[in-house]
């Protein structure tokens, strides 16, 4: 493996230096040489925007596709067609032909990248190997909070060279926030709705989640976390019945999985075990996109406005 791997790093540099001795791309913007220090305190020095980036997270697909657009990526996450989980524009998905997963390093080797994104939960085995080819590897970290997800966008805008367009890009989520906030006011502890959300294999979204940080932005009560449960700790259906959350929020991605989301939000309504539930008494089960739910790019905040939503209707209406 590490000798093919060896080959197709020889043929990729010796790609990439045709490549430069063919002339400039009409779409490289020179630039003065720029250092940027990624989360395992790597050092990328780079003399030019990079123009083939490849991303292997659906996330930062998002977080590019709007950074610096389709004609800069080279390659899209293994999940990045499916709308399920994804929220990229059909016309940057048929730009962008080809795609990655952080197994396929022929393939990914192939598309020619100058810049590779990578979350840091993958381990460093995979940019390192690709460093020894001579690939750019940027590692970012996982966010799992609002403004996690701000300094990946700021961190992206560096090693990019577009960091006006990612300041821009925080500044509209802030807006989206600040119009939230606006709706809903300060709603005490006491009033605020309480919320546990499943999917197919449960609960989920504990404390040092997304998930938990955006119920403090839509002000609601992550029952999950309140409970002092971790990411994604089990939680057993007795647990949830004494949570008893007011609204519980429900998968809207089939996941691959042999049954539908409403069928799975049919079966919890009907569970003899969870009728005591405020939430299945009042039939207050809603689903939220979870291309938003489980981003961590800036449609987060499309999540938080369908939560408040959820949870407020009537704060919402026009």
């Amino acid at each position: 493996m590490w000798k093919k791997l060896a080959g197709l790093g020889l043929a990729f540099c010796c790609v990439v230096s045709l490549t430069a001795c063919g002339g400039k791309s009409s779409s490289t913007q020179q630039v003065a040489a720029y250092t940027v220090t990624d989360v395992s305190g790597h050092q990328l020095k780079l003399t030019q925007k990079p123009q083939r980036i490849v991303s292997l997270n659906v996330s930062t697909d998002e977080i590019l596709a709007k950074l610096v657009g389709a004609d800069r990526i080279a390659a899209f996450s293994k999940l990045a067609d499916n709308p399920g989980i994804s929220t990229i524009a059909k016309e940057d998905l048929q730009k962008v032909k080809l795609r990655v997963d952080a197994h396929g390093t022929e393939a990914l080797l192939a598309s020619r990248p100058d810049l590779v994104v990578i979350a840091d939960w993958r381990g460093p085995e995979l940019a390192e190997s690709l460093r020894g080819v001579g690939v750019n590897v940027f590692v970012y970290k996982t966010p799992t909070t609002v403004k996690d997800i701000k300094e990946t966008i700021t961190l992206l805008g560096q090693i990019t060279g577009e960091p006006k367009k990612a300041a821009a890009m925080v500044a509209e989520m802030d807006k989206s926030l600040q119009g939230i906030h606006a709706k809903l006011g300060t709603i005490p502890k006491d009033k605020q709705v309480k919320v546990v959300a499943l999917s197919f294999m449960g609960a989920f979204g504990g404390k040092e989640t997304t998930f938990d940080d955006e119920c403090t932005y839509a002000q609601v009560r992550n029952m999950v976390g309140e409970k002092n449960i971790f990411k994604s700790g089990a939680v057993s259906k007795e647990a949830i019945v004494e949570m008893n959350p007011d609204l519980l929020i429900m998968p809207s991605w089939d996941f691959g999985e042999k049954k539908s989301a409403q069928t799975f939000l049919q079966e919890t309504l009907t569970d003899p075990s969870l009728q005591s539930v405020t939430a299945i008494q009042k039939k207050n089960l809603v689903q939220i996109h979870d291309a938003y739910l489980y981003s961590t790019s800036q449609d987060c905040v499309l999540a938080i406005t369908e939560l408040a939503k959820a949870a407020y209707p009537e704060k919402f209406k026009e």
